[in-house]
Parts: structure tokens; sequence; C-alpha cells
């Protein structure tokens, strides 16, 4: 993703149990996340990423606050 114009970051957090998987990524706009969505290149790495998830729930969320440590 990091080729993707507008792309930002990405974080992986996986739970203890090991049952869960959140991946946090970061654009700098919805049209950019748009783009990669449509993009042929994203979308073969996305269907290979999920080939490894049972359960994958999408979520477009916009920053709400910033608390640096």
């Amino acid at each position: 993703m990091k080729h993707q114009s507008g792309f930002i970051c990405v974080n992986f957090h996986a739970s203890q149990d090991g049952e869960r998987v959140i991946d946090y990524a970061q654009w700098e706009s919805k049209e950019h996340h748009g783009a990669m969505l449509a993009s042929l290149e994203a979308r073969v790495h996305m269907d290979e990423a999920a080939t490894f998830a049972s359960n994958v729930q999408p979520r477009l969320s916009c920053l709400a606050s910033v608390h640096p440590h």
C-alpha cells in the first residue's frame, strides 16, 4: 500500500489470544482511500491478505482526536 497515492501509514494490532487482528490504515483523504480501493494493484494485495481472514469487517472512520505521549 505504501506506493498508493495518499497513503500515510498502517498499523496491525494482534490480540494476545491470537483471535483478532486490527489493520489500522491512515490515508490523506477519503478520495485517496477510494482510489486505492479502485486500484488493481491494491485489490490483488487485499485479496491475498483476505485469504488469511475468515471474518473481514471494513470500517471507514474519521480522526476524532490525537493524544501524543
